[in-house]
């Protein structure tokens, strides 16, 4: 089953201490990141659409030909494996506030995980000694629900110190369920009463995500960044080798220098809006031009979101 433990079993790990994620209590306020030297620069209001659709263009990574996937038709479940026990909680407790922030329902405590975090002192060692041994549980052989063999390739061999790899699946919003074909399944069937139905009821849902972080490479950082990091790349479709060197986010955290990382702070207004857009609209088929204009209208100085400027400090 896609998602579920049986999943995770295949990689190997299931003799490994694994932490599952409690249920929040209560919605937690986002943590504010801390002030930087752009906080009181003004973007002028005709160049916030250019910036936001350049953002949107270099971090997103929609599966070719479909929307951006999300969280949506079952409940995420974190887990965390090969680290100590508090380090597992303390990461996972994190990302799964971050996660009811977004109102992205998370499983009750002992749930099967479809998140799953890797601790690693070489993550490209892991990765591809995991993909080796177990390729089917990366690429399942259902069309269009991962990047390809090249993004595969790049998983299993970049020296990048946090990699993520996922599974998404086109989905029919009315009945939730998947209208690819899956291996060893029937193909489909989707009752349409008008072709006009059909675009705007699929949409993409995020099944299951696997991020290997390099513990070697997280030297000056908290348990709080990473976690934050963990969620973004975990929640929203990210690529891997954006550029995102012009932007104030919370992916540009392993570019900096290992002294300067601590007071660098989390997700950032920009991370937040993409997420809060992205989720808002849940049951739509986001195309990258869409989410641009929503991420736009929450950043705009008059919405309920703070505006802030798109430059690294």
């Amino acid at each position: 089953m896609v998602g579920g433990l049986s999943a995770w079993a295949m990689l190997g790990l299931a003799a490994l201490t694994l932490q599952t994620a409690p249920v929040p209590q209560s919605r937690q306020t986002p943590t504010e990141p801390p002030a930087s030297p752009v906080d009181d620069v003004e973007v002028v209001a005709g160049a916030l659409p250019e910036a936001v659709r350049a953002f949107v263009d270099e971090v997103a990574a929609p599966v070719n030909q479909r929307g951006i996937a999300r969280w949506n038709s079952i409940k995420v479940c974190i887990g965390a494996v090969n680290m100590r026990r508090e380090a597992a909680q303390t990461l996972i407790d994190h990302v799964s506030t971050v996660a009811f922030d977004y109102g992205i329902e998370t499983g009750e405590p002992g749930c099967k995980p479809n998140v799953l975090v890797i601790g690693a002192a070489d993550g490209a060692v892991m990765a591809d000694g995991l993909a080796a041994a177990r390729p089917r549980a990366f690429r399942i052989g259902a069309s269009r629900i991962d990047q390809g063999p090249a993004a595969f390739e790049r998983f299993r061999t970049s020296d990048a110190p946090v990699r993520w790899w996922q599974i998404s699946m086109p989905t029919d919003s009315w009945t939730g369920n998947p209208v690819v074909r899956m291996p060893g399944q029937r193909p489909p069937r989707i009752e349409i009463f008008a072709k006009s139905q059909m675009r705007g009821r699929i949409r993409d849902d995020l099944k299951r995500v696997i991020v290997i972080v390099d513990f070697n490479s997280a030297n000056g950082m908290t348990f709080d960044q990473l976690g934050d990091y963990i969620a973004m790349v975990a929640f929203a479709q990210i690529d891997p080798e954006a550029d995102t060197s012009e932007f104030q986010t919370v992916l540009n955290l392993f570019d900096r220098p290992a002294a300067e990382r601590a007071g660098a702070g989390g997700l950032t207004d920009w991370d937040r809006a993409y997420l809060s857009t992205l989720y808002d609209y849940r049951n739509e088929r986001i195309l990258p031009f869409r989410q641009a204009e929503l991420m736009t209208t929450a950043l705009r100085p008059d919405a309920d979101q703070p505006n802030a400027d798109p430059s690294e400090p």
